[in-house]
Formats: C-alpha cells, sequence, structure tokens
C-alpha cells in the first residue's frame, strides 16, 4: 500500500517508455508505474544499499524483475542521456534535487518530464527547472497527517516567459488554479506566521525583533493577499 503522496505521485506521471526513480527507497513508485501501464521499463535507484535490497525484494514480490532494474549510485549519474524518457525525483529536500538535477544537464536535457517532489524549499526546485530549460505543466498538493507536499510535472520546453518571485515561490499553476488544497496550505501557513506575530508582540521589544516582527508582518500580508476573503 502506498501513502496518498504517491499515489498522486503515479497518477501525475505521463505515460513513457522508461522512468526513472531516483532515490527510489522502498521501490513503491516503480512497481506502481508498471502496474497503472505509466511505464514500459523503470529504472530504481537508490544511494543506500539497504533500501535498494528492500526495494528489490518488493520488485520481486510483485513479480517485476524483468520490468524494473535497480541501480546502486548517487543521484542521475546512474543515468546516460536519453535512457529515461521521465525522472522522478521525490520525497528529499529541495535544495538536493536542485543540486542533483543540476550536476548532470545532459541527462536532464535528454529526457521528456521531471516529476519532482520537494518536502521544502520549492521555490529552489522551481527556479532550477526554469534555468535548465523546463516549463511547470502542472501541479498537485497532497495533504497528508497535517503536512502539504507539493507535485511538480515538468516538460522539455522552454518557459514562454521568465517566472515571477510569486510564482516560483508558490507555483504558476497553484496561483492560477487555486485548488482547494492549496488553499488550505495557505491558510496553514498564515496561522503559522500569525503565531509567530503574536509571541513577537508579547515579547521584548528591540531592534532584532522588530526587523523580524516586520519580515513575518510582509510574509502574512503576501499570504493573505492570495487567500479569498472568505478563508481568512
Amino acid at each position: 500500500m502506498i501513502s496518498e503522496r504517491l499515489k498522486t505521485l503515479v497518477l501525475m506521471a505521463p505515460s513513457c517508455n522508461t522512468a526513472a526513480d531516483i532515490g527510489t527507497d522502498h521501490g513503491f513508485v516503480p512497481i506502481w508505474l508498471i502496474r497503472e501501464n505509466k511505464a514500459s521499463h523503470v529504472i530504481a535507484s537508490d544511494l543506500r544499499r539497504g533500501p535498494l535490497e528492500t526495494a528489490s525484494a518488493h520488485i520481486a514480490e510483485a513479480g517485476l524483475t524483468d520490468r524494473i532494474e535497480t541501480r546502486l549510485g548517487s543521484g542521475l549519474k546512474v543515468l546516460k542521456p536519453e535512457e529515461a524518457d521521465l525522472i522522478i525525483l521525490a520525497g528529499m529536500g529541495g535544495k538536493l534535487i536542485s543540486a542533483l538535477l543540476s550536476a548532470c544537464p545532459d541527462v536532464v536535457s535528454a529526457a521528456s518530464y521531471l516529476l519532482l517532489s520537494p518536502h521544502r524549499d520549492v521555490s529552489d526546485v522551481r527556479g532550477t527547472v526554469e534555468a535548465l530549460s523546463f516549463s511547470i505543466d502542472r501541479e498537485e498538493m497532497v495533504e497528508e497527517e497535517g503536512k502539504f507536499y507539493p507535485i511538480i510535472l515538468a516538460v522539455n520546453r522552454p518557459p514562454e516567459r521568465p517566472g515571477t518571485d510569486l510564482e516560483q515561490k508558490y507555483g504558476p499553476c497553484f496561483l492560477r488554479e487555486k485548488p482547494e488544497p492549496f488553499l488550505r496550505f495557505l491558510a496553514s501557513e498564515a496561522k503559522k506566521k500569525q503565531a509567530v506575530l503574536n509571541k513577537l508582540e508579547h515579547g521584548r521589544s528591540n531592534q532584532r525583533s522588530e526587523s523580524k516582527r516586520s519580515l513575518i508582518k510582509a510574509e502574512l500580508d503576501e499570504i493573505v493577499s492570495l487567500l479569498p476573503a472568505d478563508r481568512w
């Protein structure tokens, strides 16, 4: 059984010949990519031998060893250019995802799609996607146990224009479509900012606290400006 986040990730995957799941962990994503007819072949890689052995066991149990191969190695270095039509990086920080993509531009530029799910520093990922001449085609937000996880599908097509600071921070598709999970995410972030402001206002005032208060207030105002009036 896979989580709602990984299920959404698989459903968002475009159909392709070969997908590469980088940092596969337990190997559930490759298994479900095959089961959902999203890929004919999957390369499942991990930096650590232990998780890769676990993934291999799950793949064997699913009877898919002929369609899913495992590779031990760091990031996209396990791939050659044109080996994978779809590259998946999920369940890691945005700065790491950006670093892995930037380290192998020849592999990335030969792929048709990137499917990315960072759990923090999402703006870094969007900036890297744009720098690599990919365009964000679709975004979904999944909520699990009170946490929000964005999933980004990018296509190998230069953007029509550079993304704005707001688009890189919150996502062009999210800003345009305002899906309900995204609105819940914004409301959650606004509550966190308001709680910090309340704490600062009841604390000792000094130059440092006032500077932090101004910064948090600006961030809160930005988030609130994106929410419908009845959501805040």
